[in-house]
């Protein structure tokens, strides 16, 4: 499937109205195209699947978040500690 025809099950899902959009998704499997699903008909295994995949892709968001945000922290610490052995010693 091409991006243009998976853009256009985005654009047609997103012109639902609300509840509808609540319970339409794409599909991806891992062989062939997507498919649109009601996620009320989804068996319990199929629904199990596609929660540990959104709550997986969940937990990597996070971690990379908390990557970013401690390298953003230890340089911003090495740059005050560079401010201030510089404050000091031009004090003197």
């Amino acid at each position: 499937m091409s991006n243009d025809e998976e853009a256009l099950k985005w654009a047609s899902l997103e012109k639902l109205p609300i509840f509808y959009r609540l319970r339409k998704g794409l599909l991806f499997g891992s062989k062939g195209p997507s498919n649109e699903v009601d996620v009320i008909d989804l068996g319990f295994e199929q629904r199990q699947h596609l929660v540990d995949r959104l709550v997986k892709v969940v937990d990597e968001d996070n971690e990379k978040f908390l990557l970013k945000l401690r390298n953003i922290i230890d340089r911003f610490i090495f740059q005050l500690f560079q401010w201030i052995k510089y404050k000091v010693t031009s004090d003197f």
